[in-house]
């Protein structure tokens, strides 16, 4: 079993954002296949959770300025919920990042520590 030291409301916050977001962009972007797909691993010191969607990925310019405060894609946007969810991993000693998936959509990752771990990679 796998112990990760974490406030669940939290994390479950961090999880319905990213989820939330993946679905909007292949709304937005009118995909004709949609799919959000979570994905946990645990590590020797780490866990790690991603969340990827099969939606036309991140132009550079916005993943340039994806954690730039008030910066937002949507028009409706505050162009805070990705700075709250980094700064939520953050807290527990975790890492949050974006990157593309092969298919052209993206993933967004967080990793958590283990109990016993303090973050340290």
């Amino acid at each position: 079993p796998v112990t990760v030291e974490m406030d669940p409301v939290l994390i479950e916050q961090v999880l319905l954002n990213l989820i939330k977001n993946a679905v909007e962009a292949m709304r937005e972007a009118d995909v004709r296949r949609p799919l959000v797909a979570i994905r946990t691993e645990a590590g020797e010191r780490f866990w790690r959770v991603e969340v990827s969607d099969s939606g036309p990925g991140l132009a550079q310019e916005v993943k340039d300025n994806l954690f730039t405060p008030f910066y937002s894609t949507k028009p409706d946007g505050m162009g805070i919920g990705l700075n709250i969810c980094r700064s939520i991993v953050e807290f527990h000693h975790g890492e949050f990042g974006v990157s593309d998936t092969l298919a052209g959509g993206c993933v967004f990752w967080f990793t958590l520590p283990l109990s016993g771990h303090n973050g340290a990679q």
